[in-house]
């Protein structure tokens, strides 16, 4: 019972505010319309927003003010912006506050993906950073093990020299013997 009745408490405000029209002296159907609007009903919805848009075009502030309230809520902020500027020129009071929020907002957004921007560049550079450290790294550990290499490598050609030069010296030893024998005089 309650929650039918519920369900259809917004079409039955709607049907009403259509019944007693939009340009009633008391309000009545305006007052309906923005209820079953309030509630959800697409159609008066619908209606609310095409009365607002033909008075703020007519110079209503409060229409236009509405309207820049509504854009601003679907994050339409360009829209709602042109509807706040016009509900200013109409002389809303609080349209003038509500440009500057807008304003101040648009700037933080910016602010914030100017800041989103500027860290994913130093993420970025960090990493570049990080993959040079790491070559450099490895390039130093190649050059240190090639000079290692270079050393030993000395060394075994030095210990090669010297043994050719002692064989050499034991060659030459011996050629020098084979020429001068000795001759072993036994009395």
């Amino acid at each position: 019972g309650d929650k039918c009745a519920a369900k259809a408490l917004p079409t039955v405000y709607f049907e009403y505010a259509l019944l007693l029209g939009t340009e009633d002296p008391k309000g009545e159907g305006r007052k309906y319309l923005a209820m079953a609007a309030e509630k959800g009903n697409e159609g008066a919805v619908k209606t609310m927003n095409a009365l607002a848009e033909n008075e703020a075009r007519n110079g209503d502030p409060d229409a236009a003010f509405y309207l820049g309230m509504k854009y601003e809520a679907l994050g339409q902020l360009d829209t709602a912006k042109v509807w706040y500027t016009q509900a200013v020129a109409n002389g809303h009071p609080q349209a003038t506050q509500m440009l500057l929020i807008l304003s101040n907002r648009e700037q933080q957004e910016k602010m914030d993906q100017m800041r989103n921007e500027m860290q994913q560049q130093i993420e970025l550079l960090q990493k570049q950073l990080k993959t040079q450290r790491n070559q450099v790294a490895e390039s130093q550990r190649q050059a240190a093990e090639a000079q290692r290499e270079a050393q030993r490598q000395a060394e075994e050609a030095k210990r090669q020299v010297a043994e050719a030069q002692r064989q050499a010296t034991e060659a030459q030893q011996r050629a020098s013997a084979n020429r001068n024998p000795k001759i072993d005089v036994v009395i």
